[in-house]
């Protein structure tokens, strides 16, 4: 396996990029970025545990509806290779039982996400008794970090899945053990391949989010400076249409090359058995 075969799959993904996925991804992009505005509108002028809770619970949802347009852009993607003309409709009424599967792999990770966060609770209870409440907060403040380090690596592991994952459901598999076993294998026996991928697919990703919010928070505080929290959700919502349109191809990329580097994975996982 050489970079030439790397390379080549980078300009299958990145130059198929056509509108019908582009508007798909838009307006699922809005979808998710409406709950997370209104997460954030509930979030205002509440405690430190309620606004974490309510800035981390958004993004295990939002990673759900993400797995599911995953599922259809690949889908999508892999029917433009092999010249097969299919509609959205009919690509979506094929894949229900796949969709409705996705719940398998996301709602572990969010009722972990919201377990962890009950204890962290546990924690901001202790911290308010009065008198001793301080002192023993700053004894226990090793257990807070490592809960909220616990959700920050299950955000990273979603990110991770989206890559690995989707590929493997866009083919309609049964969620198994054998399910597991062959992601496993591919990646195993290939990491550097698997992580060169990875890397590659999130960077126009990474970049793109950093350049975003950076525009965003400085227009946030030069220009909007909005208290009320209709006003605020408005704001937040009219800044969210031109930052979800300009991630747009970016996404699609991200979804397009993890079905590349799963079908290398696969004919090197192939070659090997032979």
């Amino acid at each position: 396996m050489n970079l030439e075969v790397i390379q080549a799959a980078f300009q299958r993904a990145w130059k198929n990029i056509d509108k019908k996925n582009s508007l798909l991804v838009f307006f699922s992009m809005c979808l998710c970025g409406v709950l997370v505005v209104f997460s954030r509108i509930v979030s205002m002028n509440t405690g430190g545990w309620s606004a974490l809770s309510l800035t981390f619970a958004p993004i295990f949802i939002v990673g759900g509806l993400l797995f599911a347009l995953g599922v259809l852009v690949t889908k999508a993607y892999r029917n433009q290779q092999e010249g097969v003309g299919v509609s959205f409709l009919q690509i979506a009424s094929s894949s229900m039982k796949t969709l409705v599967s996705i719940s398998y792999i996301t709602l572990p990770m969010l009722l972990l996400c919201l377990l962890s966060w009950l204890i962290l609770g546990v924690f901001f209870l202790l911290k308010e008794i009065p008198g001793i409440g301080e002192f023993v907060g700053v004894f226990l403040s090793f257990a807070p970090f490592v809960l909220i380090l616990t959700s920050l690596f299950l955000v990273f592991l979603n990110v991770v899945m989206l890559f690995f994952v989707t590929p493997q459901l866009s083919q309609d598999r049964d969620i198994d053990t054998n399910f597991w076993k062959n992601i496993w294998n591919k990646v195993s026996k290939n990491p550097l391949i698997s992580i060169m991928g990875f890397v590659i697919a999130s960077m126009p990703l990474f970049f793109g989010l950093v350049f975003l919010m950076a525009a965003a928070v400085l227009t946030q505080k030069s220009y909007l400076t909005a208290i009320d929290p209709l006003l605020v959700g408005l704001k937040w919502f009219f800044l969210m249409l031109p930052f979800n349109a300009l991630l747009t191809p970016a996404i699609i990329f991200f979804f397009n090359f993890s079905f590349e580097i799963d079908h290398i994975l696969e004919e090197s996982l192939t070659l090997e058995k032979a």
